[in-house]
This record gives C-alpha cells, structure tokens and sequence, in this order.
C-alpha cells in the first residue's frame, strides 16, 4: 500500500493510506450505537470517572498536551475501562479540548483500545467545532491502530463538507478503495 498525500487549507501535505476495504466493511457491521446516556459505571467506574474529571477540570486552561500530562500524572493508577471513556466523551458534550485530551490520554495507555464510539465520537465533536486539522491528525493514527470505520469515514466527509473544504472532502472520498466501500459512505 502506498501512502497518498493530501493537500491541507494551510498548505502542508498530510500523507494517508488508502483505508482497507476489508477492515472497514468488518468493523462497520459491530455495535456503533451504543447508549452511554444513562451512564451505566460500576462504583470503581463512578469513583476513576470523578478523579478523571477533576484533574481533567484543573488543567482545562491549559492545551490538550497539557491535559493529557495532567491525567498521566494523576490518573496513573485507574484502571481505564472502554465503558468510563465512552461515557466521559458522551458527558462533555461540545467541550472538545477535555475530550480529546481523555481519548488521547486512554489510547497511550497499553491497556486500552478505543471503541467505535469514541472514535467517531472525536472525529464528529472535532468537526462539528470546527478543529478540522485536528480531525486531519486523528485519522491517519486511527487508521494505523485499526479503528476507522465506514462510520468514520462518512463522519470526516461529512464534516469536511461542512466546513466548506471541498477538496479534502472529495480527497478523503478518493483515497477508499472502489467499489461497494464508496457507495456505503455516499448511502451513510
């Protein structure tokens, strides 16, 4: 596979590799939906969840790089489970910067996967407030680990078009393999 690259609205190119249709068809047909509204944590869950939340909330000024040491540093001992990220991100609702310093802080972990919610919900809070070189960052990394899905990748257009930038919408398309891939994004 080679890599291709894109052209970003600053002017730097970003190289992505065409997304493997098997893996996207695969990972497409698992639970996406997920009800993390209610909130259903054990009480070890409550408790890694509210110390999340507090160092979270003391470092908020601060970047998302900030953030994520934060949490390294005060967080260290949780036990971090798909089930307290999933509802963090629900929870924060349009505050990107706490979001994407939890996720980014849970996927260093060794431990930890990420599910397809976390994933698309990252790449549509990112695109919905409007942080499109960071959704640009996420992909190519969230390709390399497994985790787009055809979910994903209809997020990013979706949102891409949104922002008005035509080209890397109609970039993204492009670099899907042909076939009933693209026809599945177009349908999503």
């Amino acid at each position: 596979m080679h890599l291709l690259s894109v052209r970003c609205r600053h002017g730097a190119a970003k190289a992505l590799r065409p997304f493997p249709l098997c893996r996207l068809l695969i990972s497409s047909c698992t639970h996406t939906n997920r009800d993390v509204s209610s909130g259903n944590l054990t009480a070890e869950e409550e408790a890694a969840a509210t110390r999340i939340k507090i160092s979270i909330s003391e470092a908020r000024q601060g970047s998302v790089q900030d953030l994520i040491q934060c949490l390294g540093a005060d967080c260290s001992g949780i036990r971090i489970t798909r089930n307290i990220v999933d509802t963090l991100l629900f929870k924060f609702g349009d505050d990107w910067k706490s979001a994407l310093g939890l996720f980014q802080w849970a996927q260093s972990r060794g431990d930890y996967k990420h599910t397809e919610y976390a994933c698309n919900r990252m790449i549509d809070l990112l695109g919905k407030m409007n942080q499109i070189d960071r959704v640009w960052e996420l992909l190519p990394d969230m390709h390399r680990r497994g985790l787009v899905t055809v979910e994903t990748v209809a997020k990013s257009i979706r949102r891409l078009a949104g922002a008005r930038r035509w080209r890397d919408a109609v970039s993204l398309f492009d670099k899907l393999e042909p076939g009933i891939l693209a026809w599945g994004v177009t349908i999503v």
